[in-house]
């Protein structure tokens, strides 16, 4: 995603790329990508107002969150059928390094689950616990994990749970999860009735 202007966190699968010094070159990288079969670019941080910069990720999406979306949940299950789908899409990848030498200079790289966000004043978190009214925030047992949208409008729900992760503007978090450490934070939020992982998204 390039020169978007809503406010987004996303949880993507698949392998990084320097942007620093593409300069032009990463439109035609986001032109390329585009037309490759089951692959997308993610560029973090304000493509609209601000220059590109840092890592961005050649992969596939796990889950899209909009600011105005509120706490929205994803499974392993997610994860999964996102990695069957880059691989699946190793063909076009390889493909495509052939056509852009920076593409092929990161082919080596290891494809990483990610939490990231893009757009103005992106940031956002993961979590695993539940839901929690917003009024009721000073109530939380873990950490309270609000959702503001782009009017500044607090969403009436956040999540109270245990923080495996925060971004704002360009940061990429590389994401570590699996059944046993689900099972490791479930034992750390027994209390919790029905604990899920979550992404919150805030324009902040």
């Amino acid at each position: 995603m390039l020169h978007e202007d809503i406010t987004y966190g996303a949880i993507f699968y698949g392998i990084t790329i320097g942007i620093d010094d593409l300069g032009e070159e990463l439109e035609t990288l986001n032109t390329q990508v585009g037309q490759s079969k089951g692959l997308s670019l993610w560029v973090p941080g304000d493509t609209v107002y601000g220059d590109p910069y840092g890592d961005a990720i050649i992969g596939v999406m796990v889950r899209l969150v909009d600011s105005a979306d509120g706490p929205t949940s994803f499974t392993l299950a997610d994860i999964e059928r996102a990695q069957k789908s880059f691989e699946n899409a190793r063909p076009a990848l390889e493909k495509l390094a052939k056509e852009n030498d920076h593409v092929a200079a990161v082919m080596d790289n290891t494809p990483q689950t990610y939490l990231t966000c893009c757009g103005p004043l992106s940031y956002a978190s993961l979590a695993y616990g539940e839901l929690w009214d917003s009024a009721r925030k000073d109530e939380v047992e873990y950490t309270f994990h609000s959702c503001q949208d782009m009017d500044q409008e607090w969403h009436p729900q956040g999540v109270d749970g245990v923080t495996l992760g925060a971004v704002e503007y360009d940061d990429l978090h590389s994401v570590d999860l699996d059944e046993a450490r689900l099972e490791r934070l479930g034992d750390k939020g027994a209390k919790k009735q029905n604990p899920q992982l979550w992404i919150c998204v805030r324009y902040d």
